[in-house]
């Protein structure tokens, strides 16, 4: 539960749901494939053979899909546990369990402990990046002058034009994944940043 928790808890609310979504979808779905497995291969050497493929697809599709990854380690798991009590899957159904409790607990703290949700601190991202922009232009237009005029006010380098930039472009993402109903936003808000 505790690894659930820590695993699945992320700083925005947004990445913190996708992640419990991938976790519990995963993880249910590999305790289906772990019971299958545990019932149809109760020898300790296929069991073993069975392990070999699961850790070369589980690393393989890690850094493309978490979801991935979790539906292919929890099989390997209970297999793993199951070596010495060939056919008993019951582990199966506690990791489902504990993950279930552990995803619950998870959503509990970003809706009342963290409520960190982007949608709050995208306005101020954005401002801050077209405030930024607008003095680099700013800056600019006022060197072309003939003679150049000094600009008032902070200068803005390409450095930090291109920070607040990233800055937006993230807000804009975790805003984007906070709720489905966010992702037709997703069209004027990169609009935006181009």
């Amino acid at each position: 539960i505790t690894l659930t928790v820590s695993v699945i808890l992320r700083p925005s609310a947004g990445e913190t749901l996708s992640r419990t979504h991938q976790r519990v979808l995963g993880t249910v779905l590999g305790g289906i494939l772990a019971i299958v497995l545990a019932t149809l291969f109760p020898h300790p050497l296929t069991i073993v053979l069975l392990m070999v493929p699961l850790t070369v697809v589980m690393m393989a599709v890690l850094p493309v899909n978490y979801g991935l990854f979790v539906f292919f380690l929890t099989p390997w798991i209970v297999l793993y546990k199951d070596i010495n009590q060939p056919g008993d899957w019951n582990l199966a159904l506690w990791r489902i369990a504990n993950t279930l409790i552990g995803a619950a607990l998870a959503l509990a703290a970003i809706h009342l402990v963290l409520p960190r949700w982007e949608r709050s601190q995208l306005p101020a991202r954005l401002a801050a990046s077209l405030r930024c922009n607008a003095r680099f232009v700013q800056q600019v237009l006022d060197r072309l002058q003939e003679p150049p005029l000094a600009a008032p006010g902070p200068l803005a380098t390409p450095a930090e034009v291109r920070l607040e930039m990233g800055n937006a472009h993230v807000s804009i993402q975790r805003f984007l994944s906070e709720k489905p109903a966010h992702r037709a936003m997703a069209v004027p808000l990169m609009a935006f940043l181009l």
